[in-house]
């Protein structure tokens, strides 16, 4: 008898496990929005703080422009600009995710997206120089945080 009382409670709360998060939120812009088909999912990471976790996706310095436009349109992130060694948001504006199934689950949840992009590059003599041309950059990078806020 116990051991079935102990069965229907590991079933109850593996069902509702199910439930509540999506199978694969790790991806979080395939779980909770639209992945970009450019923009290749790189890892997840357990966050820190207010970061819960967050995920990282890379896409070729040809195709930037294309994913910081769909960043800048869908989610409000701010448009790159150039600084000192590389690319990212103007004033800093990070974008951020609005998904009603994500607020079910905690309504302090956030995912916010920002893009970057390092112009240091290597020459043919190992030296580090400053590449201003973004198709000639290798990648680009969008980070995309679950934060609680």
């Amino acid at each position: 008898m116990k051991m079935i009382k102990y069965l229907i409670v590991g079933i109850f709360l593996f069902s509702l496990s199910c439930t509540n998060h999506k199978k694969d939120d790790c991806n979080l812009l395939a779980a909770y929005s639209e992945q970009p088909k450019n923009l290749a999912f790189v890892e997840c990471r357990k966050g820190q703080g207010q970061t819960i976790k967050y995920s990282t996706y890379k896409v070729t310095g040809a195709q930037s422009i294309e994913i910081e436009n769909y960043l800048v349109e869908h989610y409000g992130m701010g448009e790159l600009k150039f600084t000192c060694c590389g690319w990212e948001p103007k004033d800093g504006k990070e974008g951020e995710i609005i998904n009603s199934e994500l607020k079910k689950l905690n309504k302090d949840y956030h995912l916010l997206v920002t893009m970057t992009g390092s112009a240091e590059k290597k020459n043919d003599k190992d030296s580090l120089y400053i590449e201003k041309d973004r198709n000639k950059i290798d990648y680009f990078k969008v980070t995309v945080r679950l934060v609680e806020i």
